[in-house]
Order: structure tokens, then C-alpha cells, then sequence
């Protein structure tokens, strides 16, 4: 799978996860993608067990709150430790392990690149 395609998985992953409901239109203009590729999306997520639904009164897609865990507060070398963890054991994982593991280790890797952001502009403001 491409970074590219991973990056709008997570993305749509991230939407849907703040508990609203998206029209198919709506997640295709957030994540600047066509409608149909957001079908595709969704049947990846499907896929490796992301329970998303249609929600017929609101006329959007969303996933059940209960299927997250609540967020854990890991310090910087803990997540880049777990970060490495899913990088060099990728290869030997069991398979109903496998695909959740590796989810989780984009979810890190796409937080990594947000601290660092973060850091760089905090950085910029106080005149480092």
C-alpha cells in the first residue's frame, strides 16, 4: 500500500473516530478525494476490521466509540520505542495480529510527524 493511501486511510480512520457521522461527499472533501475512492477507502478499512456503519438518520458513515480504546499518554521515547517494536517485527507477526499492529504503528508514525510540526513552530514563535 502506498504512503499516499495510507495517509487518506488514516485520515478518513481519524474522521470517522470523532464520533460524527460523514456523508460519502463529506469525507471526500475533508480528505480532498474523489467520492468513489472514498467507497474504496471505507471497503479497505472494512477490510482490516474497522467496524464502520451507515447511520441511516444522519445519511453518514461513522464508527462505533466503543470500538477505540481511550487515549493512552505515552512520552516520546515510549511511542517511538513502540514505533520500532511494529517496524522490525512487521515481518513476523501472526495474522490476526498483523494488520491491527501495523495500523497502529501508522497511527504513531502520523503522530510522530504532528509533534515534530509542533515542535518546529513552538520553536519558531520563541525565536530558536
Amino acid at each position: 500500500m502506498k504512503l499516499s493511501r495510507i495517509s487518506r486511510i488514516v485520515q478518513l480512520l481519524t474522521a470517522l473516530q470523532s464520533g460524527q457521522s460523514y456523508s460519502a461527499e463529506a469525507l471526500a472533501e475533508q480528505v480532498g478525494i474523489s467520492r468513489r475512492t472514498v467507497f474504496r477507502d471505507l471497503q479497505e478499512l472494512g477490510a482490516i476490521g474497522v467496524p464502520y456503519y451507515f447511520d441511516v438518520q444522519t445519511g453518514g458513515y461513522r464508527i462505533d466509540l466503543e470500538y477505540f480504546l481511550a487515549p493512552v499518554d505515552l512520552n516520546l521515547q515510549e511511542a517511538l520505542s513502540l514505533l520500532l517494536l511494529v517496524h522490525e517485527g512487521r515481518n513476523h507477526l501472526a495474522l490476526p495480529f498483523k494488520n491491527s499492529t501495523l495500523l497502529a504503528g501508522l497511527k504513531l508514525a502520523m503522530l510522530r510527524k504532528k509533534v515534530a510540526k509542533r515542535a518546529a513552530k513552538m520553536a519558531k514563535l520563541n525565536g530558536a
